[in-house]
């Protein structure tokens, strides 16, 4: 089960729902599902509890996300109306906050039907037990980092790539030598949201859908910009670790500039922005008319699930291949690489960005060419086949129309 650290104090009262609806969920209850959120009638969770007698019984849960305060006996009471209205036997709070002694007596003392009381320390608990790190404010929470991995692995990894290359006599490995590295940590909230969204027009015919579920996105911490979609699919669902370990390899370490709320806030908007889109749709059948109307969720329609603390990290790995440096940045995770900067897959010449493995190498100075039926900006020596780059081939007119291309050293011999 994936373990998620929640940070209460970022929790608005809906945002509190969703959790404790996941939390009854992986504790295995049956059928929970939020209560319709319209007029308050001390009901935000309706689920189905399997008792010991293997009986199904219906639960009315009533959430309290009052962090640090205390709830008192007229809440009680409220789930004691509902749980009677709604013909039921069995009801529930569930609080960030602690209950007053005339709370736990009333709860007591009823008869009736029975009412259950979880407060913040057993909220905690009941989280441990299914996978929740539920800490109260964000600076309780452990700052983790996504795993750094040995410059030695990055480098294995990324020669899958570069040993592609297309270099004779001598192989890529020979020729590129790996000089060392550069390793930054960023600041950043992982965050897990859901999108839930129909749209249909004044007949109730559906023109449009939003359905996203449990998808992830990074947001920097200092700024609240949202990384590429590729970054945060790649890094997602990467083992993590603790911050401690970027401490012991003394990586200097930003802080956080914004907090879990303004990060919510500022993702939501972003997210709003990302689904808007307009929808051409026709009348109806037999009927030319078309219409156009844009589609946007709102804020409600988006919930962030979780919000995690977390260092991503930044390699830069440098190269030199003979006479030419190269400089590669990269995402990394274990057994696997995500580029963002590759200077191998340039040519030299034109900076055209070449297929890996229609990659040149040149066994003469090193740069990265290519050699298609119209633009070769490398070439093989006529005479011994080595590769080499327009730098270093040496042409020679043979028949006036027809170019020969040597290397320095078998150009020489012919000259002898």
């Amino acid at each position: 089960m994936e373990r998620r650290i929640v940070c209460l104090e970022g929790l608005n009262g809906f945002e509190f729902e969703d959790l404790c609806t996941e939390l009854f969920k992986r504790l295995g209850h049956k059928n929970v599902r939020l209560a319709p959120r319209v007029a308050d009638t001390g009901r935000d969770i309706l689920m189905d509890v399997v008792t010991p007698s293997r009986k199904i019984e219906p639960v009315i849960v009533e959430c309290k996300h009052h962090l640090g305060k205390t709830i008192g006996r007229p809440v009680i009471q409220k789930l004691h109306s509902a749980i009677i209205t709604f013909s039921v036997k069995r009801g529930l709070v569930i609080t960030t906050g602690h209950f007053s002694d005339e709370a736990k007596k009333y709860a007591k003392i009823i008869k009736d039907v029975r009412i259950e009381l979880i407060n913040l320390s057993d909220l905690k608990r009941l989280g441990e037990g299914v996978g929740f790190e539920i800490y109260e404010t964000s600076a309780d929470v452990p700052s983790q980092s996504f795993h750094i991995c040995k410059p030695s692995e990055l480098d294995k990894i990324f020669r899958r790539e570069t040993n592609r290359m297309i270099s004779y006599p001598k192989s890529p490995k020979e020729i590129i030598q790996f000089l060392g590295h550069d390793v930054q940590v960023k600041p950043a909230y992982l965050l897990t949201y859901s999108i839930d969204r129909d749209f249909v027009t004044s007949t109730g015919r559906m023109i449009h859908s939003i359905h996203v579920n449990d998808a992830q996105l990074l947001a920097d911490g200092r700024n609240g910009e949202l990384y590429a979609d590729n970054v945060s699919e790649f890094l997602g669902g990467c083992e993590k670790m603790p911050l401690k370990n970027v401490e012991r390899l003394r990586i200097p370490r930003p802080p956080f500039l914004l907090s879990e709320n303004e990060i919510r806030k500022g993702t939501v908007k972003e997210l709003v922005q990302r689904h808007t889109k307009p929808v051409v749709y026709h009348a109806g059948k037999g009927d030319g008319r078309r219409f156009e109307k844009v589609c946007s969720p709102s804020s409600r329609d988006i919930k962030i699930l979780y919000a995690e603390k977390v260092y991503v990290p930044k390699w830069e790995l440098r190269y030199k291949a003979l006479k030419t440096s190269y400089s590669v940045a990269v995402y990394a995770k274990p057994r696997d690489l995500l580029l963002l900067q590759n200077d191998f897959e340039k040519c030299s010449v034109c900076k055209k960005e070449i297929a890996p493995g229609k990659r040149i190498i040149c066994n003469d100075c090193g740069k990265i060419g290519h050699a298609e039926f119209f633009t070769k900006h490398s070439f093989r020596c006529k005479n011994c086949k080595k590769t080499i780059c327009r730098s270093c081939a040496i042409e020679k007119r043979e028949w006036l129309i027809l170019k020969r291309r040597y290397c320095r050293e078998c150009y020489r011999r012919i000259l002898k």
